[in-house]
């Protein structure tokens, strides 16, 4: 093993440790157990800090490290609040965008973090936005990358979300629980869901939904989905599929 990669797996190993502390940290400033449902927990990424750990960093070592380190930012967020109480906000992440070169450091940061936040259903603000070019026109490659599909709310409780801004693919599951009330309605909204059509699917789109006494409704972005009356579950499981037409591949 060359010097170079001893010093790269060192630092690679010591990663996961040093996201939890820094995580710990900020969480143990800001939260205290006991704390009402009202307080919110703020906490950042600086994914983009790991390419000053090492001089010869490459995108296959970033990525790495990357891999390591963000999945362990959100879910020590996710542990922290389940003691404290209280919501979280990944209220901090930038100097990253998708610039159309899927190798770049700038395009693997962006896009893994949307789609780790994706996956735990995480709430996120942008630092240092950077979506516009000099003359003041959208950047495509990075537009399409930060604007995504995604619930806007659910009655029930959240399963999975995946999304890929390449292919347009995207993947909701949730349960929805109603109560007997509400199965005695003409019909209950259980989603409503943002589905940015003008940027993903500007020729329209293809859907599953599932179970199929489900019904949907469009308004501009937003999809509506609706349970009949008279289900006798009082929870049922949802599984929502949105496919790009082929046609739809303008970019």
């Amino acid at each position: 093993m060359s010097e170079d990669e001893g010093s790269s797996s060192l630092v690679s190993g010591n990663i996961k440790e040093l996201g939890e502390q820094l995580v710990a940290f900020r969480l143990a400033e800001y939260c205290r157990p006991g704390a009402p449902a009202e307080q919110t927990v703020s906490f950042h990424n600086a994914g983009h800090k790991l390419d000053t750990l090492h001089t010869t960093m490459i995108v296959g070592l970033y990525f790495d490290r990357l891999s390591l380190l963000l999945p362990n930012v959100i879910s020590n967020a996710i542990r922290a609040t389940k003691s404290t109480g209280g919501g979280r906000f990944l209220t901090e992440f930038g100097l990253c965008g998708d610039d159309g070169n899927p190798r770049s450091v700038n395009t693997i940061e962006c896009n893994n973090i949307l789609n780790e936040a994706d996956k735990h259903f995480e709430s996120w603000t942008y630092w240092d936005s950077n979506l516009l070019d000099l003359s003041g026109n959208p950047i495509v490659t990075e537009v399409k990358s930060f604007i995504r599909p995604y619930p806007h709310s659910i009655r029930g409780v959240f399963r999975k979300q995946q999304f890929d801004h390449k292919t347009g693919d995207f993947h909701l599951s949730f349960i929805a629980n109603t109560t007997k009330e509400q199965n005695n309605q003409k019909q209950t909204l259980i989603a409503e869901i943002y589905i940015p059509r003008s940027v993903h699917y500007p020729n329209g789109f293809s859907m599953s939904v599932k179970p199929d006494n489900l019904s949907t409704k469009m308004n501009e972005n937003m999809m509506y989905v609706y349970l009949p009356s008279g289900v006798s579950n009082a929870s049922v499981f949802v599984r929502i599929e949105i496919v790009r037409n082929r046609s739809s591949e303008l970019f």
